[in-house]
């Protein structure tokens, strides 16, 4: 095989490799689709819940500052 022949082998190589890199992106981004939806939109449920646990301590903590100095007073 002289060097011509083994240009012409390693280009049709390389775009036959980028082909199937092409084809299996393609492939991998149609499969997983959904379970990546599901998997964000079940983030985003835990963070309203870690925030609304946050929004109830923060309302807790400001009634419980509010109730030291009127303990004080007393």
């Amino acid at each position: 095989m002289n060097k011509v022949h083994f240009k012409i082998y390693l280009k049709r190589l390389f775009i036959l490799l980028m082909g199937i890199f092409l084809l299996y992106s393609i492939y991998i981004q149609l499969e997983y689709r959904g379970y990546l939806k599901q998997e964000r939109e079940g983030n985003y449920q835990s963070l309203k819940i870690i925030s609304d646990k946050g929004s109830n301590l923060a309302d807790k903590l400001e009634e419980f500052v509010s109730l030291c100095p009127v303990q004080e007073k007393m």
